[in-house]
């Protein structure tokens, strides 16, 4: 019984974390890379521009910048699972300066990769 215990706590404890390094990791800029997935048949995303935008705050609003139109809304991230408006997503990876995430939507699945855009630029 004291290995199921420590068993789950030790589970618990690691998905507290990858919660809190998503949480952390996503704040910044980044800016559209690929998309890989049928997008012949797909509802058009704004996420899928090459000149998209995403700057993800502390305060849980994003900013999404297309050319000269900015906007912002906010966003919710809940483990994994990423909510922008009606939206959902599926974080799969963020690192350093790759960011991954799947939509699935009427049967589609898309993965898109996003790139983290330098503080500087």
């Amino acid at each position: 019984m004291r290995i199921v215990s420590l068993l789950f706590l030790v589970f618990f404890i690691n998905s507290a974390i990858s919660q809190t390094d998503f949480n952390e990791k996503i704040i910044g800029t980044w800016q559209f890379d690929t998309v890989v997935g049928d997008i012949s048949n797909a509802e058009k995303d704004t996420l899928m521009s090459t000149d998209v935008l995403l700057t993800f705050r502390e305060d849980d609003s994003l900013i999404m910048e297309v050319g000269d139109f900015a906007l912002v809304v906010t966003y919710e991230l809940d483990d994994t699972l990423l909510i922008i408006g009606k939206n959902q997503y599926i974080i799969t990876k963020i690192e350093d300066d790759t960011m991954s995430f799947e939509h699935n939507a009427d049967g589609i699945s898309l993965r898109y990769t996003y790139k983290r855009k330098p503080r500087d630029e």
